[in-house]
């Protein structure tokens, strides 16, 4: 890593974005292995935060066939999700209703007393994890998209950030790559994240995985749906088709089968 200044404009959302971003750091500091891009500098005025600028040649996604990187990244989460931090009034002092999503309050239920609320990334996709040497990892943007979480919540459930990665490591691809997306080592990261993720958190239960899954479901659906409102016509109508053709390859697994 080499530490220079990267410029991101935030825009309007900058006075929500950098609590999220203090809170990551806070995080990080805590859980050995993982780090973030360092803020330097907000400019308020001009809507724009400078960086410590990492050199990150290794996306999460890079590192589909390294099963191992897969278990280290669900490990890694499940330690920052149970480090400790201040709810800050920046934030609503109420988890992210699970229930929102379209779960039944049953699964919402035990998905909150297995996997309590704690830290929420609220982004937590393949493209904001990034590899390091020996599988440490770097974090980026804890910063949720208005189409899916409201930027109000710091805190829910694990369940939240490990259906957004499971989800993005199998739909949320460029078009060109989706297209040609081999599904079975897209499906075995996933599951290896997720398994691990876990094991970590000891919550590996049947009844646990299954509600976590349904979780994934309505992520994914909510993803999906949202496409006609982000994305041109032509695009939009080729990425629904092919997504809806991964979530349909994904229901035929063993481990999906058994839901």
């Amino acid at each position: 890593m080499h530490a220079n200044r990267f410029v991101k404009n935030h825009g309007p959302s900058i006075e929500y974005d950098l609590p999220r971003l203090e809170v990551l750091a806070h995080i990080c500091e805590q859980v050995a292995g993982v780090t973030t891009a360092r803020v330097l500098h907000a400019d308020m005025p001009r809507q724009k935060v400078v960086y410590e600028r990492l050199v990150l040649t290794e996306p999460m996604e890079s590192k589909i066939d390294d099963l191992e990187i897969m278990s280290r990244v669900g490990r890694l989460l499940a330690n920052m999700h149970t480090a400790e931090f201040t709810v800050t009034p920046d934030f609503s002092a109420e988890p992210y209703p699970l229930e929102s999503l379209g779960i039944d309050q049953h699964d919402a239920k035990m998905l909150t007393e297995a996997l309590p609320p704690g830290w929420f990334h609220s982004d937590f996709w393949h493209g904001n994890v990034f590899v390091l040497d020996v599988g440490n990892i770097v974090v980026i943007d804890p910063l949720p998209a208005a189409f899916m979480f409201s930027r109000k919540h710091i805190l829910a459930s694990g369940a939240l950030d490990v259906a957004m990665m499971y989800m993005s490591l199998l739909l949320v691809h460029p078009l060109l790559k989706q297209f040609f997306l081999s599904a079975p080592p897209h499906m075995a990261a996933a599951e290896k994240f997720l398994m691990s993720y876990l094991e970590q958190r000891d919550a590996c239960s049947k009844q646990i995985v299954t509600s976590l899954r349904r979780v994934i479901r309505c992520l994914a659906e909510i993803w999906v749906s949202k496409l006609s409102a982000r994305l041109v016509w032509p695009i939009c109508a080729a990425k629904r088709t092919l997504a809806t053709k991964s979530i349909l390859a994904m229901e035929k697994t063993e481990e999906w089968r058994k839901i």
